[in-house]
């Protein structure tokens, strides 16, 4: 026996699965976030040897949510104190330290910084439009971010706040150099201010990144995995 709809009544039926499916993931969303922090301490009571990676592969299968979520519930957990997530290895030197990935940031810094630089040698053509937004971007953001990551060097920066500080400091740099530099015979010119920002900068990057790593390193000194 064939029983067929019509195309409004399939219609119908169709939307009123799709309202059913959304509102069973909706519920799901609410239900596994606890359910996957109480499978993620009972696995680390066990005190099984595993990678962190092994350990959101396995949490994803058994609770049937992605592994973004897992890792999401890992952060979170951490950063309740409820667990601690270490390195299986410390990076033990400062030149692997700015080699990983912690530092990636601070390299996109340094070569926008260097270009912004070289760009000051760009008189005309097609490129002379890249030399405004690259020297804007010198003079106005990138010494008051070097500044901040400086001062600020637990934390990384982000939103409109540190973008806001970072330009009113770069703006108060260079005012300061514009001055100290008005008592000198190189006198206020375009490459000698180049030169201050672009040094202050790099300096103040690679001084932040000694900060940066001197905090990963007490932040690392019990090493192990996953503990409770």
């Amino acid at each position: 026996m064939i029983i067929a709809f019509s195309d409004s009544v399939r219609k119908k039926v169709v939307s009123s699965l799709n309202i059913l499916e959304g509102t069973k993931r909706d519920a799901l969303k609410r239900i596994l976030p606890s359910s996957i922090d109480k499978i993620i301490l009972n696995r680390i009571a066990e005190n099984e040897s595993k990678t962190t990676s092994m350990l959101v592969q396995e949490i994803s299968d058994e609770a049937g949510c992605e592994k973004d979520l897992v890792v999401e519930r890992l952060l979170k957990l951490s950063c309740r104190n409820e667990i601690k997530i270490v390195e299986k290895e410390l990076l033990r030197s400062f030149s692997m330290y700015v080699r990983s990935p912690y530092t990636i940031r601070f390299w996109v810094y340094v070569v926008v910084t260097t270009v912004s630089f070289l760009s000051i040698f760009i008189s005309n053509g097609l490129f002379l439009d890249i030399r405004f937004v690259f020297g804007a971007t010198l003079l106005l953001y990138l010494p008051g971010y070097s500044i901040m990551a400086f001062l600020f060097a637990q934390r990384e920066l982000d939103g409109l706040t540190d973008t806001a500080l970072s330009m009113v400091l770069s703006v108060i740099l260079a005012v300061l150099i514009g001055v100290v530099l008005n008592f000198t015979v190189l006198g206020i010119t375009l490459f000698p201010v180049a030169v201050w920002l672009t040094s202050l900068t790099l300096g103040l990057l690679i001084a932040s990144q000694l900060r940066k790593y001197t905090y990963y390193k007490l932040a690392k000194l019990d090493l192990g995995k996953l503990v409770k």
